[in-house]
């Protein structure tokens, strides 16, 4: 009886998570900003689920530290477009919620694999369209980003000078010109691939919580 209880568990537990999230997500969207302390109750909330898996704490605020500025050029442009006098409650609220989600996604991929993740998600239903997206989006950017660096390393290794802020920006937009067009001839090389050994567009994932 108790190796079924833990065996249940083990199933629903990763649907458990993604349903927490999205519930914490969705919570902090729904919030209006007079309800801030909310939000920072939901903060404080999954810091303790964060510090239950043992994220560090130097981690966390080297994230936060590349996240939260992009976010804040972002919301700052609201009240920018009304003269600093009006929009700072929607800036504040911007941050609240991003932080949030920023902190409730970051525990959640430190607490599932990626394919359980994509597992879980195929359970819940959703779309199978989707999952692939994110599926090949995962698995193949960071090849991309090692054919960008190739890239990069052979074009300084044939500038002898250095390029000043506009020939800089023309060889960047170069360089990513001839990324999108070997993209494009890589993927054509991965469906011929897929097809030839069977691919019938469905896609299937490692389920490791029955193990």
């Amino acid at each position: 009886m108790t190796e079924n209880k833990t065996l249940l568990i083990k199933h629903y537990a990763s649907e458990f998570k993604i349903i927490l999230v999205m519930f914490l997500i969705f919570t902090g969207l729904l919030l209006p900003v007079s309800f801030w302390p909310a939000h920072v109750c939901l903060i404080a909330f999954i810091f303790i689920g964060q510090s239950l898996i043992k994220i560090p704490l130097s981690y966390l605020f080297r994230r936060l530290l590349l996240f939260l500025p992009l976010i804040m050029i972002f919301s700052v442009s609201i009240p920018l477009t009304q003269g600093f006098q009006r929009g700072w409650d929607i800036t504040f609220l911007i941050l609240l919620r991003s932080t949030v989600a920023f902190m409730a996604m970051l525990w959640l991929i430190h607490s599932m694999t990626f394919d359980e993740i994509l597992s879980s998600f195929q359970k819940l239903r959703f779309p199978p369209l989707l999952l692939i997206i994110i599926s090949f989006m995962f698995r193949y950017c960071f090849i991309l980003w090692e054919e960008m660096e190739s890239m990069r390393t052979a074009r300084k290794t044939r500038t002898f000078h250095k390029p000043g802020m506009i020939e800089n920006w023309i060889q960047s937009a170069h360089l990513i010109g001839m990324l999108l067009i070997r993209s494009l001839k890589r993927s054509e090389r991965i469906h011929q691939a897929m097809c030839s050994r069977g691919w019938n567009g469905q896609i299937h994932f490692l389920d490791k919580t029955n193990k």
